[in-house]
C-alpha cells in the first residue's frame, strides 16, 4: 500500500462504533450542502469517530485560491472536532492537495490508504483502475499540476475541464457496477499473506458488503449523495452496517 499512515489498535478502539461518510460530491449553493452540514452538527453530538473516505466535496482544489466558504466550513468543523474524537480523512479522485495544505486538521489522513488498527480504509479509485486512470491519477495529482494551479493563468480552464471529465466519470460508474471484479479483488487481498481484517473502499457508489468465513471484512460503501446513507463500522466485532444519516438521527433523538 502507498501513501499509507497507521493507527494502533488502542488508538483506534472506541465502544461506539466509527461513522463512515463516502462519497457526498457535496456542491455549494445546493440542498446538499445544507444537508451535509445538518449532517455534521448532529455528528457534534454524538460520540462517534469519522471516516471521510474522500469525494466528500464535488471538486475540491485544495490550493487556497481555490478554495470557497464550504470547504473552508468543512476543515474547519475538522479541525474543532478532532479534540473530541478521531477524525480521519482519504482523498478522493474529485480532491486534490487537500492533505498538502490541511493535514493538521485531520486525526490522521492519507491519498491512497489508511490503516486504523487492523483495518485498511481506501477511497478505492486505483482498485480495478485502468492504466489511462492511473496515469491520469498521478498528472493531478503532481506537485507539476500543483504549481500550474498556483501560477498558471490557464488553470481556471483547466480545472472546467478536469469538472467535466470527472462528472462524466461519474456517470459511467453509476450505470455500471463491478461486483464480480470487486469480490475477485476481495478474495485476492486476502488470499495473500498478512492481510489485515478488513478493507473498507468507497468510489464505486453502490452498497457490498462480504463477510467471509475467516471473519474477515470487504466492504464498498453506497454514496452519501443518492440517499444520504453511511456506514457504522464495529472494529471489535469486525461488520458494517448502512443506515440513512437522518435515521441515525431520529434513534439517537428518541433515546434521550
Amino acid at each position: 500500500m502507498s501513501s499509507e499512515e497507521t493507527i494502533p489498535v488502542a488508538a483506534a478502539a472506541s465502544q461506539s462504533p466509527i461513522l463512515v461518510v463516502a462519497d457526498a460530491h457535496v456542491k455549494a449553493g445546493t440542498p446538499s450542502r445544507d444537508f451535509f452540514f445538518r449532517m455534521l452538527e448532529w455528528i457534534s453530538t454524538t460520540a462517534y469517530d469519522v471516516v471521510f473516505l474522500g469525494d466528500i466535496m464535488e471538486l475540491w482544489i485544495g490550493v487556497p485560491s481555490y478554495e470557497s466558504e464550504m470547504h473552508r466550513a468543512f476543515v474547519a468543523w475538522c479541525k474543532e472536532e478532532k479534540s473530541r474524537r478521531k477524525i480521519f480523512f482519504l482523498e478522493g479522485n474529485h480532491e486534490y492537495f487537500v492533505l498538502a495544505h490541511h493535514r493538521e486538521c485531520f486525526t490522521a489522513c492519507g491519498e491512497d490508504d489508511l490503516l486504523v488498527g487492523e483495518t485498511v480504509f481506501s477511497h478505492g479509485d486505483y482498485q480495478l483502475a485502468e492504466d489511462a486512470h492511473r496515469r491520469f491519477r498521478w498528472w493531478t495529482k503532481s506537485w507539476l499540476a500543483h504549481f500550474l494551479l498556483k501560477f498558471m493563468p490557464f488553470a481556471p480552464a483547466y480545472v472546467r475541464h478536469l469538472k467535466s471529465k470527472l462528472e462524466r466519470k461519474s456517470r459511467e460508474r453509476y450505470h455500471r457496477f463491478p461486483g464480480p471484479e470487486l469480490n475477485a479483488w476481495g478474495r485476492d487481498k486476502f488470499s495473500q499473506e498478512d492481510t489485515p481484517k478488513a478493507y473498507i473502499l468507497g468510489h464505486f457508489h453502490k452498497g457490498l458488503c462480504v463477510k467471509r468465513n475467516d471473519g474477515r471484512l470487504f466492504a464498498v460503501l453506497p454514496a452519501w449523495k443518492e440517499q444520504g446513507e453511511v456506514g457504522l463500522y464495529y472494529p471489535e466485532d469486525n461488520l458494517i452496517f448502512f443506515r440513512n444519516w437522518r435515521s441515525l438521527q431520529n434513534a439517537s433523538t428518541s433515546t434521550k
